[in-house]
């Protein structure tokens, strides 16, 4: 008659102790996705540089004995200016977009505020982009009467993860 008992104990025994592995072994799967679940965080660029070009613009020639006098800065308002962004990425990744803000004041969009789709080619003339690995260029297009600039992008990546925003100051 003992042995009907230690048999039930035993089985008891063992139903519970399946039910705890399943449920740890759940738990454990469970914790291990939520680590390795989706892409990993999206950072900013890691270099932002803003540059000009002055297509309009072409310094005088000196004549013999006089120094070389260039635009002042009332001159170069006046003038159509090209906006070129060049950043160095962290990592080679798959971007989907960029955004870019361009103002006259920190923050401000008052110049440009775009969306460049980098897996499709440019239809605007001047607003190209071109990667190169880690290398990325942005033609900001032309604009007239520009003396400083600000700039902030955000990357945003395949699986519509942003960056976040890197400014550039001149100050």
């Amino acid at each position: 008659m003992s042995l009907p008992k230690f048999s039930l104990v035993l089985r008891s025994s063992c139903v519970l102790l399946l039910v705890l592995m399943m449920t740890g072994l759940s738990w454990a799967q469970n914790s291990s996705l939520s680590s390795t679940d989706g892409p990993p965080p999206l950072l900013p660029p890691e270099t932002l540089d803003l540059f000009f070009e002055h297509p309009d613009v072409a310094p005088p020639e000196p004549k013999e004995g006089e120094e070389l006098q260039l635009p002042g800065p009332e001159e170069m308002a006046e003038q159509k200016v090209g906006i070129q962004l060049t950043m160095r990425l962290f990592s080679e990744v798959e971007l989907k977009a960029v955004r870019v803000k361009i103002g006259t004041s920190p923050g401000a969009s008052d110049i440009l505020n775009k969306r460049y789709l980098l897996d499709q080619t440019a239809t605007e003339v001047g607003f190209e982009h071109i990667q190169n690995g880690k290398n990325l260029q942005l033609n900001c297009g032309q604009h007239y009467g520009i003396a400083k600039l600000y700039a902030e992008v955000i990357l945003e990546d395949r699986f519509g993860q942003q960056s976040e925003p890197k400014i550039y100051s001149p100050d």
